[in-house]
């Protein structure tokens, strides 16, 4: 009968060290890569820069109009007019730690193109 070989757990812990420095080198050398948060450019940057959210055109923003879902908690949600008629529709959804006055200029362009 074949007897197991048992890996003790020094040589373990140091296995799993080591896969961990690795990982840590190459987060950190991907961040260092790819650069700080502020030299970004290009879509990227307009997207995560909060401050410019401040100062969106809102103009034609929509009222809040409310619908039960089923457990019956209100769910907030804008409705855009497409410029034409359309038997598309469109759901834009965001997350719950934001609200989605940010979304309007894209709702807005999808709804004069008549795309939905």
């Amino acid at each position: 009968m074949a007897r197991k070989r048992r890996r003790g757990l020094l040589p373990r812990a140091l296995g799993g060290a080591l896969v961990s420095l690795i990982v840590y080198l190459a987060i950190g050398s991907s961040l260092v890569w790819l650069g700080a948060p502020g030299a970004r450019e290009g879509p990227v940057a307009s997207f995560a820069d909060f401050d410019r959210l401040r100062t969106l055109d809102r103009s034609g923003l929509p009222d809040l109009r409310r619908s039960a879902a089923r457990d019956g908690v209100g769910l907030a949600y804008r409705r855009y007019r497409p410029a034409k008629p359309s038997n598309r529709a469109l759901i834009v959804r965001h997350g719950s730690a934001y609200h989605g006055k940010p979304l309007h200029p894209l709702a807005r362009m999808i709804s004069a193109a008549g795309s939905a």
